[in-house]
């Protein structure tokens, strides 16, 4: 048994039209009840017709990164009148590998590498060249030191610095593996006019592009970038808001690259639900790139829950800020067999007000509602500030000194 639903705490609902004649059933959460809710879903409740709640479980695949770390040592460092040089040897099990991490010691650096690779440490083979590792103290630290190149299970890897700048001492660690990137489930939304700003700062031209998703509650976490350059570097820095003017809150860094056959569009962050993404290219000292086409992508989410049950589901409910996520021993099995059901597809009608809600409504807070109120304050705040240091500023008639 759940504990006693009061559906005077929540203010939305939408009303269940139909159920499909299987098992278990599903149902894909939308923007609106994202954009009341939130990206955790907390406050969803399922309620029949006798007011209990029905248990269910959230579902969502999300593309799987697998990392296997190889063993390897460094051998053979040398350095050069403008770079380092060094080995690194892999083993003899001649393991597939496609990714190196460099853990360097320095505040700010921007180093080209070349990683080649040998059987016998005599014939190399170019697996990537004109690549970057980086790290900038703007706003955020920018930093870059994971680097993907041609997959190989030749034994032996030469890595290759150019700078003058970079000491022995400053690398920390090195670490090789290969990187298994499976498919999940995605939603995108596809761009293909792109308006980009340049602007310049003391690192060289940044390309700024601000695209709008249309609604709030759409979720996302990902996004490529398609360019037409042929071979290319760059360190991409991602923003959201709710408004084409900002705030912006930083929400990820990734890095793309083209080179020969190998190449990363795809810039990960941290999972949105805000209408608005601004993309910060940072070219350095290359040309601005040309991107022709720029994908946003996020892993839905569904509610599953048996149909059969003692009554039907009649309405989800949603948007009640003191509720916690539910926990049932539906969920429970689920996550013990980590498995979900396979689940057909129910039909739901439109948000509603709950007609029985008598708790406090939740709105916005009042700068997302009225964010022109910010720009007038600090705009007034400013003029009166200016009129104090003008007064303060103003010279002061001289005092008669007593006679």
């Amino acid at each position: 048994a759940y504990a006693d639903f009061n559906r005077s705490l929540w203010q939305y609902r939408k009303p269940i039209l139909s159920l499909p004649n299987s098992e278990f059933t599903e149902w894909l959460v939308d923007y609106q009840v994202y954009n009341r809710c939130g990206k955790d879903l907390l406050s969803l409740r399922l309620i029949d017709e006798n007011g209990s709640e029905v248990a269910y479980v959230i579902k969502r695949r999300p593309p799987d990164l697998k990392i296997n770390y190889i063993i390897s040592q460094i051998t053979d460092f040398t350095r050069g009148k403008d770079y380092i040089r060094f080995e690194i040897d892999t083993g003899r099990n001649q393991q597939f590998h496609n990714y190196i991490e460099f853990s360097i010691k320095k505040e700010e650096y921007h180093i080209p590498v070349t990683i080649e690779g040998s059987s016998d440490q005599q014939n190399w083979k170019v697996l990537r060249d004109k690549a970057y590792i980086l790290r900038y103290q703007t706003d955020h630290p920018v930093s870059g030191n994971e680097l993907y190149y041609t997959q190989s299970n030749l034994r032996f890897l030469r890595i290759t610095f150019k700078s003058s700048l970079l000491k022995e001492e400053n690398l920390i660690s090195v670490r090789i593996a290969r990187v298994i990137k499976e498919s999940g489930e995605l939603v995108e939304r596809k761009f293909t006019k792109i308006s980009e700003t340049i602007i310049g700062d003391q690192y060289g031209p940044d390309s700024v592009i601000l695209l709008d998703l249309e609604k709030r509650g759409f979720t996302h976490q990902e996004l490529s970038l398609i360019c037409d350059d042929k071979t290319y570097t760059r360190i991409v820095d991602i923003y959201d808001g709710d408004s084409s003017n900002g705030p912006w809150q930083y929400i990820g860094t990734g890095s793309i690259y083209k080179y020969g056959g190998e190449k990363n569009d795809i810039v990960e962050y941290d999972e949105s639900i805000k209408r608005f993404i601004k993309v910060v290219i940072h070219n350095y000292d290359e040309s601005p790139l040309t991107v022709n086409v720029i994908s946003v992508r996020g892993v839905p989410r569904y509610i599953v829950f048996p149909t059969i049950t003692i009554s039907h589901p009649e309405f989800l409910y949603y948007c009640n800020n003191k509720a916690r996520m539910p926990i049932y021993d539906f969920s429970r099995e689920c996550e013990k067999k980590s498995e979900i059901p396979e689940a057909s597809p129910a039909e739901l009608g439109n948000e509603e007000p709950n007609p029985y809600f008598k708790g406090e409504i939740i709105e916005k807070p009042f700068c997302e509602r009225y964010p022109w109120v910010i720009y007038i304050a600090l705009g007034s705040g400013i003029i009166i500030l200016g009129l104090i240091a003008a007064l303060l500023m103003k010279p002061q008639p001289p005092t008669s000194s007593p006679h």
